[in-house]
């Protein structure tokens, strides 16, 4: 708990809920959100992109693949996914569709964390400037982490 409440949000007035001194157990139940999802035992935690060289020809980027393998073995995975303009104009949506960078990688998941590196290119790159003299042009990288042996959608 890190809000001071009364009766009303944690119910201290719970049988065992509070003490001579004061409240010092939860109310016996989850106080903040909760999720459960299905893994197939290897879980992208995180994706990292760093520039690396930019220009107005080309864009390379450094793309780091987080990925956690909470099983005993190692195991073959492989992300699919493409980079895109993010926030295209109504007017340019089409071409932004055009643009697409596709992002594939394939790597072995060891047992605890395993960071993939790779390198992509993006050719003629809408650069990010400030609303006064241009646009803040905005990439996003979307995909999903599969086993080798998938196909997409399984």
């Amino acid at each position: 708990q890190n809000q001071i409440k009364g009766i009303f949000a944690y119910h201290d007035t719970r049988p065992g809920g509070t003490s001579w001194r004061g409240q010092e157990r939860s109310t016996g139940g989850v106080i903040r959100g909760l999720s459960l999802r299905q893994s197939g035992g290897v879980d992208l935690q995180a994706v990292s992109i760093t520039p690396v060289e930019v220009s107005e020809e080309t864009a390379k980027l450094q793309v780091a693949f987080h990925s956690q393998n909470w099983t005993e073995h190692s195991r073959p995975v492989r992300f699919e996914g493409d980079i895109a303009w993010a926030n295209a104009p109504e007017e340019e949506k089409t071409e932004a569709l055009a643009e697409r960078v596709a992002v594939q990688a394939q790597w072995t998941a060891k047992r605890g964390e395993t960071v993939h590196t790779m390198e992509v290119q993006v050719a003629k790159p809408r650069l990010w400037a400030t609303w006064d003299i241009g646009r803040p042009n905005l990439y996003r990288l979307a995909g999903q982490l599969l086993a080798a042996d998938s196909k997409p959608g399984e």
